[in-house]
């Protein structure tokens, strides 16, 4: 599946690779083992900044604590700050997702020396299902793993967060590979840009990963990203990041004028307003708001309406080993398992009927 799919892609890159130094993409540590981690992050700050983290945000110092291959007990002085526009400014959750920063005093850690800042999806509320969306928000980052390697790759863990001595919490939550470390596994580099157009997307963005996000995207039941903008007036993309081979970043932003883009890539993020997750604060915002996120809507783009039917077929080859990914999710709980499973089955059954899946891709494409 991901060598069908980022094929061309690579025939691209590797131009633009080869006529430099030979590249050598560094391995990851945290997201070797699909092991779920266990950690105790804490801080006698960390009430006070969770309580304040939608007027007040601020960065504390903590230790995060975890246990390694061993068995023993590693302790690194971190900071971490809240994170996240929805869920930590408009109150929508209690626990905000956070971001830990590592210093100079962890680069020889064998498991976070790599790490610079990452983001830590956590549990929205105290409520066991809170947790579980987790679970099927993790879910989703591994399903979209399986489908190409221009991903961010997750890493779950158990994790134990101390006021002091005190526990405030005993959650699930999982880390996301930073986008820097994506971009150099890709052999690639962040691009930062404006709002684009459409036209400007067609054209510079590779087609197959567009069409490859779209039908994720449908799969899963997200209305919540875009390529081409983000809110308001911040940079694009809203929960999509863009890498590209080469990239002239300052000339870029100030203009919209990049010197030089080779086939931009798209990596989605976020997916917790998906239907898959289904989480209760999750809507689908303008025209379409009068849908539930549950409702399966193709957003993809009509040019690449070719590019998605050759995707679909890839897709539909991974039904196994989608759903064994999710049969692999022993935390979550059987009940959402079966959910889960009736959900991807549904969206896979209707990519498989080639007529009807035609037809949605010709009424709904953009």
């Amino acid at each position: 599946m991901r060598k069908a799919l980022t094929f061309s892609f690579f025939v691209g890159v590797w131009i633009g690779i080869c006529a430099g130094a030979a590249f050598a993409a560094p391995k990851d540590a945290l997201f070797q083992s699909t092991d779920p981690l266990t950690i105790e992050l804490s801080s006698p700050e960390l009430s006070d900044l969770i309580r304040s983290a939608a007027k007040e945000p601020k960065q504390i110092p903590a230790t995060l604590t975890y246990e390694n291959i061993t068995g023993s007990r590693v302790a690194l002085p971190v900071e971490v700050a809240p994170r996240g526009r929805s869920r930590r400014r408009l109150g929508i959750c209690r626990f905000p997702p956070l971001r830990v920063h590592f210093g100079d005093d962890t680069k020889n850690d064998a498991l976070f020396g790599q790490q610079s800042a990452i983001k830590l999806v956590t549990h929205c509320s105290e409520s066991y299902e809170a947790e579980q969306r987790v679970m099927k928000e993790y879910l989703a980052y591994r399903v979209y793993m399986l489908l190409t390697d221009a991903s961010f790759q997750v890493r779950l863990a158990k994790i134990r967060y101390l006021n002091g001595d005190r526990q405030i919490a005993h959650r699930y939550g999982f880390f996301i590979e930073d986008v820097d470390h994506v971009a150099a596994r890709l052999g690639l580099k962040e691009l930062e840009a404006r709002k684009l157009k459409n036209a400007e997307v067609k054209s510079w963005h590779n087609a197959d990963n567009i069409a490859l996000i779209a039908l994720f995207q449908y799969m899963i039941s997200n209305l919540d990203w875009s390529v081409t903008s983000n809110l308001g007036s911040l940079p694009c993309c809203h929960n999509v990041k863009l890498v590209a081979a080469k990239a002239e970043r300052k000339s870029f932003r100030k203009t919209g004028e990049p010197e030089a883009v080779s086939e931009v890539m798209a990596l989605p993020y976020d997916f917790d307003y998906s239907g898959l997750v289904d989480a209760p604060y999750a809507v689908v915002n303008g025209s379409l708001s009068r849908y539930p996120v549950t409702t399966r809507i193709y957003w993809g783009f009509c040019d690449h309406n070719q590019n998605s039917m050759a995707a679909r077929a890839e897709v539909i080859a991974q039904r196994a080993a989608i759903l064994a990914e999710l049969n692999a999710l022993t935390e979550l709980s059987p009940r959402n398992k079966r959910k889960a499973r009736s959900f991807l089955e549904r969206s896979l059954d209707i990519m498989s009927d080639d007529k009807r899946f035609e037809r949605i891709l010709d009424r709904r494409c953009r």
